[in-house]
């Protein structure tokens, strides 16, 4: 069997048997790759999608690229069972503190999987980098070499998917549109998610659970 190697994760709640098609009024305020959740971001990604847009020609769908556990981490999947948001320190108290989902708070995040896809493939790495570098500024502004080092314009399929073998969560990829239907797996976390998908018209759907990163 092939290996599946794009990757791409939305909550149940916003899930129709159809094709998603992502625009600026769907995007989250605070950006979220590769487990980046940092306030300093916030707002970062509407710009950054934006000169994406003007970039590829058309408004990006991202989606994680290898088929390893790291790469699947960069889409959210593993939020399904991560206890723990975050932890600091409290100096008054003298002890660690930690902020906890509590029953019912819990996502309920789907992965779809697929073989192939057709799509401009990104450094993760830099792209996280140049969005950093950008986001304390109202307008979004890069380099030839930051787009040089982003898209990597002279590298063929089959050298970007060597780089995602090699290097896990290093590429990423975007999409103008993801026809959900023709997922070659899906996982969800749990068996009544199972039937709910499989109700919608969903096949491939498998209960999986993975480590929280």
């Amino acid at each position: 069997m092939d290996k599946l190697l794009f990757h791409h994760c939305t909550n149940l709640s916003t899930l129709r048997y159809d094709t998603i098609v992502p625009s600026e009024q769907h995007t989250s305020k605070k950006e979220e790759i590769n487990g980046w959740d940092d306030e300093d971001l916030a707002g970062w990604d509407v710009r950054a999608n934006n000169w994406l847009k003007n970039e590829v020609g058309f408004y990006p769908l991202f989606m994680a690229v290898g088929s390893t556990l790291d790469d699947l981490y960069a889409t959210g999947y593993s939020d399904n069972w991560r206890v723990t948001l975050s932890s600091w320190f409290d100096k008054k108290k003298n002890k660690q503190c930690y902020t906890s989902r509590k029953k019912g708070e819990f996502p309920n995040q789907v992965l779809f999987s697929f073989k192939n896809i057709d799509c401009v493939f990104m450094d993760c790495d830099w792209w996280i980098v140049t969005g950093y570098n950008n986001s304390f500024d109202d307008r979004f502004e890069t380099t030839e070499q930051d787009k040089r080092r982003i898209f990597k314009y002279s590298w063929s399929r089959s050298k970007w998917l060597r780089r995602a073998a090699n290097a896990p969560e290093s590429v990423i990829c975007v999409v103008p549109k993801l026809d959900l239907r023709q997922a070659d797996r899906i996982w969800v976390r749990n068996q009544k998610t199972k039937k709910i998908m499989e109700k919608k018209g969903f096949e491939n759907v498998f209960s999986k659970r993975i480590p929280v990163d």
